[in-house]
């Protein structure tokens, strides 16, 4: 009985060191930055006076 567990437990470990790194090594991914707030806040509304009608 204690064959087969420790036969287990090391097979089990086998498959977990040789499973790592297939695709290559493991690192966390790079995560950019959070763009920074405005200082002011948008405009809000009409920014430009509607087009004048050419008649």
């Amino acid at each position: 009985m204690r064959f087969i567990v420790s036969r287990t437990w090391l097979l089990c470990v086998a498959i977990s060191l040789f499973g790592c790194g297939i695709r290559g090594p493991l690192t966390l991914p790079t995560i950019p930055p959070a763009p920074t707030q405005p200082e002011k806040a948008e405009p809000t509304g009409k920014q430009w006076p509607p087009a004048k009608d050419s008649k």
